[in-house]
């Protein structure tokens, strides 16, 4: 778009490449609300660099596909629709056996990629060899001019707009009342899309405007939020002040995602402390240092893990059992020693030998690691814009690790990640144990 965009004021509106963008020369950029198209065109930098251009964007309505966008309402798809019909094999089309060579050659290069059939390579082939001529068809200048113009992006005669095309796409007959009320809140609806970008469902119904019907006449109130733009009316979307509620969304997932793992790092830290606490326990019962090595534990005997309170036993086969805070299935009661039934004390007392599993998670208020190396601490990975917010001061700082480049994770996503470069509740044991008892049982985690 960018360069199509440049291509034209050098061409036709005598601007020059490199220079400033005159206001005389801005563009108005009309865009599809779905989220693939909203993803490509809202993030601040792209926003920043169609401003740098004077590029201003803009949303169609939602549910206004049939009647508001150019394309559609014009005859170009349809007749494309009718030429792929009749789109058969590669007849020698002039000027196109260049492009059919140079397919072939792309597919035989990717093959590990674009692995078809030959019948269906040859196919799609011949289809992306004759997609120019169909599209030279369809798309004749008259038939893209005549969609503008039926839409109201373009008056017949004049280089502006049309109201009356514009009315003309809702989706029943305006009642000369309702041209009015149009034509007189016109100077209103102007001002609030200047000063904000948007207007609300409720500013429409205070200027008398009627609440929209869905498809089974129930009102239909179009107010979702900038998390879900593509469901919100037509609006400016480069505007400050949108742009400012993007960046407040980021902001706040952000912060919703620090605070998790500072609540994450303190419900390790206590399970951690009381764990440690039940082993000093047991150490002292077996004639020990409270400080011993866990590895005296060996030898304690039931009796002994019969001694320590409900909550103990939890957060000692919790740390043996859990790679964070979170305990899958439901926890058995205390019950006695010898029991035949399992309980918490024939649970811990069969984990006894094990190696701890719950590491703790380290969060420092400056952005440096200051966990010990036996404990892998636990780190948000962000991208480079997001971590250059939480710089600015205007977040908390936690321990940080670059995005990989390409894994599709936007600035609004955080994922918190092991120093190892793993999932805290996919991680691994580096100790083999025998197996635990059927109860508490991680639940398995979708990938």
């Amino acid at each position: 778009m960018i360069p199509m965009i440049e291509d034209v004021r050098v061409k036709y509106l005598g601007h020059v490449s490199g220079q400033e963008v005159s206001d005389e020369n801005a563009a108005c950029c009309w865009n599809d609300g779905g989220l693939p198209q909203l993803h490509a065109i809202t993030s601040e930098a792209q926003q920043a660099l169609e401003a740098a251009l004077k590029i201003r964007s803009l949303k169609h309505p939602a549910a206004m596909t049939g009647v508001a966008q150019p394309c559609d309402v014009g005859p170009q798809f349809r007749l494309l629709k009718q030429l792929e019909k009749f789109a058969g094999p590669f007849d020698g089309v002039p000027g196109s056996l260049p492009l059919k060579l140079m397919l072939e050659a792309c597919f035989k290069k990717h093959s590990d990629v674009l692995n078809l059939r030959t019948v269906a390579q040859k196919t799609v082939i011949d289809f992306c060899v004759r997609f120019p001529t169909m599209m030279a068809k369809a798309c004749t200048p008259q038939n893209v001019v005549t969609s503008f113009v039926d839409t109201g992006f373009l008056d017949a005669e004049r280089r502006e707009p049309s109201l009356q095309k514009i009315m003309a796409m809702c989706r029943h007959p305006l009642s000369v009342a309702e041209v009015t009320l149009v034509k007189d809140s016109f100077a209103e609806c102007f001002e609030i899309m200047d000063k904000r970008g948007i207007i609300t469902d409720d500013e429409l119904v205070a200027m008398g405007y009627p609440v929209d019907l869905n498809s089974n006449g129930e009102p239909e109130w179009r107010d979702a939020g900038v998390g879900a733009e593509h469901r919100q009316r037509g609006k400016v979307l480069h505007h400050t002040s949108e742009r400012a509620r993007r960046q407040q969304l980021v902001a706040d997932k952000a912060a919703a995602e620090v605070a998790k793992v500072a609540s994450e790092c303190t419900k390790r830290s206590a399970l951690l402390a009381t764990n440690r606490q039940a082993e000093a326990d047991l150490l002292v019962l077996l004639g020990k240092l409270p400080t011993s090595s866990r590895n005296q534990l060996a030898s304690a005997s039931p009796e002994m893990f019969g001694k320590l309170s409900g909550d103990k036993l939890k957060a000692f086969i919790h740390a043996r059992k859990f790679l964070s805070s979170a305990a899958h299935g439901k926890w058995p009661n205390k019950g006695k020693v010898g029991a035949a039934e399992e309980s918490l004390i024939s649970m811990a007392h069969f984990l006894r030998s094990a190696a701890l599993t719950l590491k703790a998670a380290a969060v420092t208020s400056g952005g440096a690691a200051a966990a010990a190396a036996s404990v892998p601490p636990l780190v948000v990975t962000a991208t480079s814009g997001l971590a250059a917010t939480i710089a600015t001061g205007a977040l908390p700082s936690v321990l940080l690790q670059p995005a990989v480049a390409g894994c599709g994770v936007s600035e609004s996503a955080w994922v918190l990640r092991g120093a190892d470069g793993t999932s805290p509740d996919r991680r691994r044991p580096r100790a083999r144990r025998p197996p635990p008892p059927a109860a508490l049982q991680p639940a398995a985690e979708p990938h």
